[in-house]
Parts: structure tokens; sequence; C-alpha cells
């Protein structure tokens, strides 16, 4: 570049402001100084934006004609950008506390003068005059004012982490309108460690505190009425526990008061039939006594069922073939008169109550023995199986974490319409008349009652003419 003209060494400079202001110089003779001038230089063949602080100065030779420019120049391109970042920075600033609506506000703890936003001006509704820390209290509710200035006081305290963070309540000056706001902070310190800057921003939090105290309200009034429904749950427990009490109290009644005078009934009916020499009562008798036993029947059924509301839950390791076993040795007289065919299958071993296992088989094994078509030989199939999460989910709302068995008890018997299908777990509910089939109508119901009290399910397949399967659903394990 030396020796060489400036536009000819540099022709960037061509056209730029740097060259006209040269030019002026040479005209005018006139030195000047320019700060944070744009100048854009050619580096490694790149065009690049700079910025200098310049001054430019005329050059005169020995007859005093101006001959020349002095170029002086600082780079402070660095500088610049800095103070444009710092620019940008704080805009950003400014815009996000418009859109969070918060008010900046700081306090000299030298001078004690608190200084404030248009928007914090017109909380407190004050008159935009300078005014004294102490001064500016009186806008807080009474409540909050000893709180709020002992806060502050603490934050520019030298020992302190300089952090203020309240909420309280203002009372604007013009307006009377009160605001509940939240206020944050942060003290700055020289390098003595003494305060000389606490600023921050607050926010109105009104409608926000209003609806946390709706919501709490809310909760309180839910809470209380939770705690009615809890006593009044509790009530209901203790009227079901008098029920109960009531219950087995019946159910003495039942076994001994009533059974009593049964007996009385059917062995003086017994005395009546053998004096009636001449058989001319021995209808009515008859009748007394099958009304008699029919009533013993029914009330010892509702006692069996009355035991059941109150389950004795000492589940034990129970074999199910055993039980089975049992039961069809209970029925073996029925079997051959009959010719009955009683296909068996491995049953599980599950925790079960062991005498209400052996009810459960005897009624329903005992129903499919009785409810068969004329002439054909009963045939009673037991399977089992075991069902998968999905399956249980199907038929129980909330399974225990143990698995299932469904063991299913088919027959080839008259089978049931579906219409009657969902009341035959009734108690009282009889599909046939007494005179077809002997029965007190509460056998299925007491099934349903011993399926229940194991954590299990009941449940019918079946179509008039062609036999019926009962599917029980039961866990493994009581856990």
């Amino acid at each position: 570049m030396v020796g060489k003209p400036l536009l000819q060494s540099m022709p960037e400079i061509k056209g730029q402001a740097s060259e006209h202001l040269m030019l002026e110089v040479i005209k005018s003779g006139v030195k000047t100084h320019h700060f944070g001038r744009q100048v854009n230089i050619l580096k490694n063949g790149v065009l690049t934006q700079n910025f200098y602080n310049v001054s430019y100065s005329p050059l005169y030779d020995a007859e005093g004609q101006i001959y020349g420019v002095l170029d002086i120049a600082i780079d402070v391109t660095e500088t610049i950008k800095a103070q444009e970042a710092l620019k940008e920075t704080e805009a950003a600033l400014r815009g996000a506390i418009e859109l969070a609506e918060l008010g900046t506000w700081s306090l000299n703890p030298v001078t004690e003068v608190f200084e404030y936003s248009e928007r914090v001006k017109e909380w407190l509704g004050l008159d935009g005059e300078e005014e004294l820390f102490d001064e500016s209290l009186d806008v807080l509710h009474k409540v909050d004012r000893e709180r709020i200035r002992t806060a502050v006081y603490k934050s520019i305290n030298p020992e302190s982490d300089g952090f203020f963070n309240e909420e309280f309540r203002v009372i604007s000056r013009k307006t009377g309108t009160e605001r509940i706001l939240h206020a944050v902070g942060k003290t700055f310190f020289d390098e003595n460690g003494l305060p000389y800057l606490l600023t921050g921003t607050a926010q109105d939090i009104t409608a926000i505190k209003k609806i946390q105290i709706a919501l709490e309200n809310q909760v309180r009034e839910r809470t209380n009425a939770l705690q009615r429904a809890n006593q009044e749950l509790e009530n209901i427990n203790q009227k079901l526990v008098n029920t109960n009490r009531e219950l087995e109290q019946y159910a003495y009644v039942a076994s001994h008061d009533l059974q009593e005078p049964l007996r009385k009934i059917s062995m003086f009916s017994n005395l009546l039939k053998e004096r009636d020499t001449d058989n001319q009562h021995t209808v009515i008798i008859d009748k007394i006594v099958t009304a008699s036993q029919r009533m013993s029947l029914l009330i010892k059924d509702l006692l069996e069922f009355s035991r059941l509301v109150s389950p004795d839950t000492r589940f034990l390791k129970t074999d199910l073939n055993e039980i089975v076993k049992l039961v069809q040795s209970d029925f073996e007289l029925l079997i051959q008169e009959k010719s009955a065919a009683i296909i068996g299958a491995d049953l599980p071993v599950i925790d079960a109550v062991p005498l209400q296992m052996n009810q459960l088989f005897y009624n329903l094994i005992g129903n499919a023995l009785k409810f068969t078509n004329s002439g054909q030989n009963p045939v009673i199939s037991l399977s089992v199986s075991k069902l998968s999460r999905q399956e249980i989910a199907i038929y129980i709302k909330n399974p225990s974490p143990s698995s299932y068995y469904k063991i299913s008890i088919k027959d080839n018997g008259i089978g049931i319409e579906e219409q009657y299908q969902k009341q035959i777990f009734e108690v009282f509910k009889r599909l046939h008349s007494r005179s077809e089939y002997a029965g007190s109508g509460i056998g299925l119901a007491i099934c349903r009652r011993i399926v229940n009290n194991h954590g299990g399910v009941i449940l019918v397949e079946s179509s008039k003419g062609m036999g019926t399967t009962f599917n029980i659903l039961l866990p493994e394990h009581q856990l």
C-alpha cells in the first residue's frame, strides 16, 4: 500500500462516507472528528463491517497548500457491537416485562430514593415525584408495612444474600383500589461490600390469588363434604353391624325356636296318621307333614345363607379333587339310581374354605342330577383351565394379583331359558313347581355367595333342553 493512492490500494473505500469526508477536508481545510463511524473494509477477500473513531486533518506543503489528509483511526468495532447487543437485550427485556405485565422499581440504599416504572406508578396511585422509601410505605396495607420494611432492610444488609421476594397488599392513593403484588429484587454491592442499588420487578397477582382462594375454598368444601360422607358411611357400617347382629339373632331363632314347633307338628302328624286306622284323614295329614318338612328345609337353607353373610375367612390349601370325591360319595345312591356318569378332571389346589367348597360343588352337582330329562341318563363333565389377566379383566373389575382358574360343570339336563338365567342366583327364585322338582330355591344363591366370598364369579351358559354349564372363576391364592 505504501506509495499508492488510497483508492488504488483500498478500492472498497470508493463511494463510502470516508471518501467524501476526506475530500471535504481537502477542500475546506477544516479538521473533523467522528465516533463510531462505519467503514466497510476488505479483509482476506471478504468485505467486513467495521467501526472506528476517526479524525481527519488537512496536510499543508511549504507554500501552505493542502496536499493530503492525515487519517487517524481507532478500531472500536467490538465496543460498538457490544453496545448494540446490549440495546437488543434491553429491548428484549422491556418486551418481556411488557408481555408479563411487570412493573420495575429500584431503591438507592444510600439516599433511600425510591424509583418506579409507569405501571408501578399506576398501581400505587403515585404522582411521579421523587419519593423516599419510608414515605412510599403508606401505600402498603397496614398489616404488611412492618414486614416489608424489615424484608427490604434485610436484603440490603451486607451480610445477607441480597435477595428480596415478598407478597403484599397495596392500596392506591388515588383510587383506593386494593391489589396484591409479588415483588422480587436483588441488591448490588460495591467492592467494599456496601449496597449501592436494590432493583427488581413487581407483578399484580390479585386475580391469581382470587382464583387460588376460590380453589382453596372449594377444596375446603369438598373436604368437609368428604368428611360428612365418611361419617355417613361410618353410620351405614354401624347399621350394617347392627343388621348382622340382628341376622345372627334371627339365625339363632331359626335354628332353635322355629325348628322345635316344626318337629312337634311333624311328630303329632305322624301320631294322628297312626291313629287314623280307617285312613279317613290320610290326605290331610300327609299335606301337613309335607308342608312342615318343606318349612323345615326352608329354615335350614335360610340359616345356611345367613351364615355366609359373615363368611369364615380361614382359608386353607384345599384340593378340589378331594371335595368332588366327597360330594360323589354323598350322591352315590342317586348316581346309581339314575345311572349317572360324572367325568372328572384334574382340579387345582386353591386357598379356600373347605366346608364352603363342599357346599358349592354339592349344590351344583346335585342340581345336575336333579334337573334331568325323562328317560335320559345324566352326564356331568368337569373341566378346568387357567385364565390370562386379559380374560380375567373381562369378568372381574378389580382382580387380585393371583392367577385364576375357570372350573366348568356341564350337564345334559333340561337347561334354562335365556330370559331366566339372570334370576336363578336370587333367593327363592324357582323356575319349576315343587311337585316337579324338590328344593327351597335358595341353592344357587348360596353358590353365588360362596364364590363371592372367595373373590370370584359364577356364570351360567344354557339353553332349554340342551343342558347347562356353570363356570366358576376362582383365584388360586387369597392375597
